[in-house]
């Protein structure tokens, strides 16, 4: 066996390999970032919170609808409240809205095309151009005629995704 042909082939791979490496390498401190959108409010621990608003809410249980905008109350720990921009429990047909943020760090302006998708299928697409460094919070409305249990996700050309589920009834 020619043993002198073997070593030659692994170290051409072994120098293939370090190209590859250092000319498809994606810097650290370039990416993208994809959030919902999420709010905190802060109290006392052994406060009862009464919420007014000046209009009608309709509730039920952790979801609630003001002002048209649908919230989750996700958790209260030590006096925080953490509410999601998007509803866990919707009726059948009724339009609800969620919001998510997309913030650049690609270290160059980037027009990203996102997708709004319904159980896997795309259901939206748009584009939205965004500085380096900057975000933008995107508010997005859907209808779903399927009852039960649904996944909402958002994708981004760059890869990203996030998703929710939502109960409908």
């Amino acid at each position: 066996m020619n043993y002198k042909l073997i070593i030659a082939v692994c170290i051409l791979g072994l120098i293939f390999t370090q190209i590859f490496i250092y000319e498809f390498k994606r810097n650290p401190n370039e990416y993208t970032e994809l959030n919902f959108v999420f709010l905190k409010k802060e109290g006392e621990k052994n406060d009862t919170y009464k919420i007014y608003f000046d209009e009608v809410i309709e509730t039920k249980e952790k979801v609630f609808s003001y002002k048209g905008d649908f919230y989750t109350i996700l958790d209260y720990s030590n006096g925080m409240f953490l509410l999601a921009r998007y509803p866990k429990e919707i009726k059948e047909n009724e339009k609800f809205n969620f919001y998510f943020e997309i913030t650049n760090n690609l270290g160059k302006k980037w027009n990203y095309t996102y997708y709004v998708l319904l159980n896997e299928n795309i259901v939206k697409e748009n584009k939205i151009f965004i500085k380096n460094k900057e975000k933008k919070l995107i508010k997005e409305e859907l209808q779903i005629s399927s009852t039960g249990k649904n996944k909402v996700s958002i994708k981004l050309d760059t890869k990203e995704e996030i998703y929710f589920y939502v109960e409908v009834v």
